[in-house]
């Protein structure tokens, strides 16, 4: 039945389990209920057409145009849709879990409460998509392109989003533990309060995202670019940030409680009352950031530039300040008992009413 002129026919409740639909023109074709599973319906057109609840487990649909159908509920799980065009097309609450998407276009698709699961969404476009509330867990993503797309509380567990473009996606309580995302593009996306405990952001470009009370517990980000995101009320304890770039960032009241910055770059940003007791920030760059009344206890700040910083009130007890720049530094209330400062540079630094590392009060400045 290849190529098969079935346009505009009623098929409603039809069972056409293992066609062969290649090419067929099925435009304006009733399919609801359908029985399509194992199907042959590669480069069919099915434009347009309705195919809410329809079972197309297994089916070949690679090629296949679906521009504007209608497949709400159905049952595309194992479907082979390589190269398909989805464009706006409805698929909301469809399983797709294994399915074969790479290549396909899923550009202002609906896919809310999808499932996903396992899927192959190489190199796919999704740009602008509706993604809220959809399971993409153990989903192969790599290059997808998912601009402005929405993924709102969505579960992405284990998924390779490696070299991922999610440019302004917004990702606010989305679920991404443990996932790959090296290399990917989160310029200005929104990830408010979602989980990335343990997720892999190495070398991943976040400038301007919003991160503000995400959880990223034991995360790593080592040579990622962090400038002037939004951090604050963030959990980063134990993650790796080596190389990273935090240029302007906030991170007030954020937790980087035995994070590794070793080499990082965090000129100018803001880790007023943020807690880091116990992190490495060894040869770590500071020029100008605001650490009001922040917990540094037993904080590794050896060879750390923190010129010009604002340290007023901080709690500096037992850090390791070995050779680190205080130059024009403030300082004033802060607490240093028990640091150690051998080399440690303080010319012109305000040190009113420190409490020095021999127990103390400093009344002046250098």
């Amino acid at each position: 039945m290849a190529g098969l002129n079935l346009r505009d026919l009623d098929l409603s409740g039809t069972s056409l389990h293992k066609a062969i639909l290649h090419r067929a023109n099925l435009q304006g074709a009733n399919l609801r209920d359908t029985d399509l599973s194992q199907a042959t319906l590669s480069e069919a057109d099915l434009g347009g057409v309705y195919l809410s609840d329809t079972n197309l487990a297994m089916s070949n649909l690679s090629g296949a145009n679906l521009r504007g159908a209608i497949l709400s509920g159905c049952d595309l799980h194992g479907a082979h849709m390589y190269n398909a065009n989805l464009f706006l097309t409805d698929l909301c609450r469809a399983n797709l879990r294994h399915a074969n998407l790479g290549k396909s276009t899923l550009d202002g698709a609906k896919l809310r409460d999808a499932d996903l699961g396992n899927a192959d969404l190489t190199a796919a476009s999704l740009r602008g998509s509706d993604l809220k509330g959809a399971s993409l867990d153990g989903t192969n993503l790599y290059r997808a392109d998912m601009w402005g797309a929405d993924l709102t509380a969505s579960s992405l567990h284990w998924a390779n989003l490696r070299e991922v473009r999610l440019y302004r996606a917004c990702l606010r309580g989305a679920r991404i533990c443990l996932a790959n995302l090296c290399g990917a593009n989160l310029r200005q996306a929104n990830l408010r309060d979602s989980y990335l405990d343990g997720t892999n952001l190495d070398d991943a470009d976040l400038t301007e995202a919003n991160l503000q009370g995400a959880h990223l517990y034991g995360a790593h980000l080592c040579r990622s670019n962090l400038s002037r995101a939004n951090l604050s009320g963030a959990d980063l304890s134990w993650s790796c940030l080596h190389n990273a770039i935090l240029n302007g960032a906030v991170l007030d009241e954020s937790s980087l409680e035995r994070a590794q910055l070793r080499d990082s770059h965090l000129n100018n940003v803001k880790l007023n009352w943020a807690r880091l007791a116990g992190a490495d920030l060894e040869r770590a760059t500071l020029t100008s950031a605001y650490l009001f009344r922040t917990d540094l206890q037993g904080t590794n700040l050896s060879q750390a530039n923190l010129s010009g910083a604002k340290l007023d009130g901080a709690d500096l007890s037992h850090a390791d300040l070995r050779r680190a720049n205080l130059t024009g530094a403030f300082l004033c209330g802060a607490n240093l008992t028990g640091a150690n400062m051998d080399g440690t540079r303080l010319r012109r630094a305000d040190l009113s009413a420190a409490t020095m590392p021999d127990g103390n009060i400093h009344n002046s400045t250098h």
